[in-house]
This record gives structure tokens, C-alpha cells and sequence, in this order.
């Protein structure tokens, strides 16, 4: 099983489509469409402006740490927390709108919404309710 929920990828032809214009990840600032034309990216609620998508690299390293109960042990918790900071979020509010965007992808995406994965949903819904009584 998957330690977090991800959504469909997009391709790098489909956000140079979408937006215009080739693209770099406003997080790690590293991967780009033009460099990268098999890279995936993904659309997330954690940008806080347009255009919202990250790189599967960030998208993987931090949706990943954020499902970490023991977030501070996570050797990537330096990355939530620079996303975080360059959004002009908190960590607990950054955490929490990841996490909520695991449970709607889980409950609107078919192929996440089978009896195996309800585990992980409910240890995410958990996690939510912990990092909300903090």
C-alpha cells in the first residue's frame, strides 16, 4: 500500500498545453517542462496561487511526509516546512490541507475508493483529528 493518496499525474505536454508556456516547480525549482518532457507534475490545493502544480518529485517527498505521524523523524520534514513557508503557511496548516486532499481524492477518485485502501483513509482521518487538537 501507497503511504499517501495521490491523484492522477499530468504530463508535461498537458500543463505546457494548459498554461502556455513551459513550467518550473515553484518548490524545488529544479525540475521543468522543458528539461523533463516525460516528468509528471501534479495539481494540488498546498499552492496558494496560480497556477498550482508541483512536480511528482515534491508531490511524492511531500504528501509522503505529511502522512508521517512523527513528522520531525521524517528526514524530508525540511521540505514541508520550506513549501510551507514559501506558501505563507504554518506546518500544521500546511499538513492538514495536504491531508484533506487525500481524503477528497480518496473519496472521489474510483480507483482509490476499494475496501483495500480503507486503512490508509482512516489513518489519514486520524492524523487530521491528532494535528487539529494541537
Amino acid at each position: 500500500m501507497w503511504p499517501y493518496i495521490f491523484q492522477k499525474r499530468l504530463s508535461a505536454n498537458k500543463i505546457i498545453s494548459r498554461l502556455g508556456i513551459h513550467y518550473v516547480c515553484p518548490w524545488c525549482v529544479v525540475s521543468t517542462t522543458s528539461e523533463e518532457p516525460d516528468g509528471h507534475w501534479s495539481h494540488t490545493p498546498l499552492r496558494q496561487s496560480e497556477p498550482r502544480y508541483i512536480c511528482e518529485g515534491c508531490a511524492q517527498d511531500i504528501y509522503g511526509t505529511c502522512n508521517w505521524e512523527n513528522f520531525y523523524d521524517n528526514p524530508y520534514h525540511d521540505l514541508v516546512e520550506e513549501a510551507a513557508k514559501k506558501e505563507g503557511l504554518t506546518v500544521l496548516e500546511f499538513r492538514v490541507i495536504c491531508l484533506l486532499h487525500q481524503i477528497e481524492i480518496y473519496e472521489t477518485d474510483p480507483e482509490w475508493g476499494i475496501p483495500e485502501y480503507l486503512p490508509l483513509k482512516e489513518e489519514i482521518l486520524n492524523l487530521i483529528t491528532s494535528l487539529k487538537n494541537q
